[in-house]
């Protein structure tokens, strides 16, 4: 598994470019009603994520911390960005792939249940994650600077793990990857004649 970047890379690649763009582009987008970042879509994937992010936060800390207390801290905001981040970087790269094509995300619970277990033992056993993917989550990595927040994780009264925190964020941006990869489904789209 990918850990954090150690120095600043030089990406040349245009498709690694084209997605950095487009997922920087959207944060500055909003929905028809202008309230909402395009960013934060799609709901049906990233309320998946909220949950997440919060396990991936209690990891962190000794004694573990409530869901409350951890949906609280600066570090689930951080992986909710993160994994918000691995959703976005699976869509605008279908997106290049496919050309746009319509999709649908399942809501059967059994399905959302498989892909969150095969995404969990997928980051638990380790994956080789391929470029532009990798290269994109260097870029985000890297202009997130996380090590200088360090001090803000601290919770009075827990001890945080700053060595684990090395690996369990770029697998939290794997994980909004992974999830989106599995829970989207390409729409059918076949014309229906009436009568037939």
């Amino acid at each position: 598994m990918k850990r954090l970047p150690s120095k600043e890379e030089h990406v040349s690649d245009p498709v690694v470019q084209r997605i950095w763009e487009e997922i920087v582009c959207s944060m500055d987008q909003y929905t028809h009603d202008s309230t909402f970042s395009k960013f934060y879509l799609p709901e049906n994937i990233l309320i998946h994520c909220r949950s997440s992010a919060t396990i991936f936060t209690q990891l962190l800390y000794r004694p573990i911390p409530s869901s409350e207390i951890a949906q609280g801290t600066r570090l689930y905001s951080l992986f909710y960005l993160s994994m918000t981040y691995g959703v976005q970087i699976f869509l605008k790269e279908r997106n290049i792939n496919k050309g746009h094509i319509p999709f649908e995300i399942t809501t059967n619970p059994h399905d959302i249940r498989a892909a969150r277990n095969m995404v969990g033992k997928s980051l638990s056993e380790g994956i080789k994650v391929k470029s532009p993917v990798s290269q994109v989550m260097d870029i985000f990595l890297i202009q997130l600077n996380a090590h200088q927040y360090m001090r803000k994780f601290i919770i009075r009264g827990r001890e945080f793990n700053s060595e684990k925190f090395d690996n369990l964020l770029p697998a939290s941006i794997m994980w909004g990857y992974l999830t989106a990869q599995e829970l989207i489904r390409e729409k059918n789209t076949e014309l229906r004649i009436e009568g037939s």
